[in-house]
């Protein structure tokens, strides 16, 4: 294959490769919102957490225990560049 034949072949190869890139930087763009608004549901169920244990300190009942446990956040890796 020489350099003539070969120049269709590279074009597609870079329109493939920057259409790539374009959804990889979009894919970045949107995990960054979702780690916000992860990070700011977190510190609402934090603070909603604070408020009970506060409130119940406040009724002298420390050793009741929240109808229904708060469910576990999974610990996810961050990656911001």
């Amino acid at each position: 294959m020489n350099h003539h034949e070969a120049k269709p072949l590279l074009k597609t190869l870079d329109e493939r490769e920057q259409a790539l890139t374009h959804q990889a930087e979009q894919t970045r763009a949107h995990i960054g919102e979702l780690t916000t608004k992860l990070d700011e549901l977190t510190q609402a169920i934090t603070h909603l957490q604070i408020t009970r244990t506060a409130l119940l300190s406040l009724v002298g009942k420390d050793d009741v225990e929240p109808s229904t446990p708060p469910g576990a956040l999974p610990t996810l890796p961050t990656s911001r560049s």
